[in-house]
């Protein structure tokens, strides 16, 4: 369902945005998640980068809680996090962030040998 209506958005950034978000909160919305017993948390379905099938899955609330791990609004967060990393980005030192001052740019190709040839503008 949540799919379907994503589908239905007209502005193409923002459907792409929300198919990315989708897409991460699958990793921990699915049956090859299991619960983890010492960090007592979910562990999505490439924790262990392997398709194993437990006997006794563990399922996480897609809308989100006031605890769990990838619900669909925090994978909205963190893509909008990322993008106003993009914008503005800044490197670590300890605990303060130190702004480099220039935005991040990119380039969509079709095929690999057009960032060869083409420079992102």
């Amino acid at each position: 369902m949540l799919l379907e209506e994503i589908l239905k958005i007209e502005d193409e950034n923002i459907k792409g945005f929300m198919i990315l978000a989708f897409s991460d909160a699958i990793n921990a919305n699915n049956m090859f998640c299991r619960y983890e017993y010492k960090p007592c948390k979910l562990a999505p379905l490439f924790g262990p980068h392997a398709y194993w099938h437990y006997n006794m899955p563990v399922e996480d609330n897609l809308w989100g809680t006031k605890y769990g791990r990838g619900t669909f609004m925090s994978c909205v967060k963190k893509i909008i996090r990322a993008k106003e990393y993009l914008i503005n980005p800044y490197e670590r030192k300890n605990d303060e962030k130190i702004i480099i001052g220039n935005d991040v740019k990119g380039y969509v190709g079709e095929h690999f040998y057009e960032f060869l040839i083409k420079k992102p503008t």
